[in-house]
């Protein structure tokens, strides 16, 4: 695995300092453009990683202004991440996250960019050498030309729920396979219950 080097303690608090001076305006900012904000943000991070992702949104409920740190799913981006967010300020209105967090997914929803629902994929866990896991799926109703947009949708699902540092950690890849009446399958649902049991 190749690790990217990590920024210096000083371009990392030149990175929060400038935040700092524009926080409030990006506060008021995100709730109607979070892509503006966004694409500022990227920009200055350029200076620490040009890997490294700023997502941003807000949440009507609390009011606050949310900031992730992504590592685009690359694992040698991680230590970036991480000494980056080990410096993240502390205000009010915001809340910051070292990596995309897991999010609800309910198994009604379809599997991104397929016409398959999520409550159509059942699955069964096998570890590999390094610890990993292998997440074999089977799919209700599969139609074999539909092989690559459900393994790109399925990852998209295993992403959510498991949020982006559990996936690239303990997933190795996704097997899509027809579903015909296995025993001892899990729901795609249950994916974190089931790597937290194992």
């Amino acid at each position: 695995m190749m690790v990217y080097r990590i920024p210096s303690q000083q371009k990392i608090e030149r990175f929060w300092q400038w935040f700092d001076e524009n926080q409030q305006a990006f506060y008021q900012l995100v709730k109607e453009n979070p892509q503006q904000v966004e694409q500022k943000i990227s920009n200055r991070l350029k200076s620490l990683n040009r890997l490294v992702v700023p997502i941003v949104g807000y949440d009507e409920e609390t009011k606050k202004a949310i900031f992730t740190l992504s590592a685009a799913g690359i694992e040698g981006v991680f230590p970036v991440v991480e000494e980056t967010m080990k410096q993240q300020p502390h205000y009010d209105n915001w809340i910051f996250y070292a990596f995309k967090q897991p999010e609800n997914v309910d198994e009604n929803d379809f599997v991104p960019d397929t016409d398959y629902k999520v409550n159509q994929v059942y699955i069964k866990l096998s570890q590999n050498t390094e610890g990993q896991y292998v997440v074999d799926t089977f799919v209700v109703d599969y139609n074999p030309d539909d092989y690559y947009r459900l393994l790109s949708g399925i990852f998209k699902v295993v992403n959510k729920l498991l949020g982006e540092y559990k996936t690239v950690k303990l997933i190795d890849k996704v097997t899509v396979n027809p579903y015909e009446n296995q025993a001892d399958l899990s729901k795609l649902i249950e994916l974190d219950l089931l790597l937290a049991n194992n």
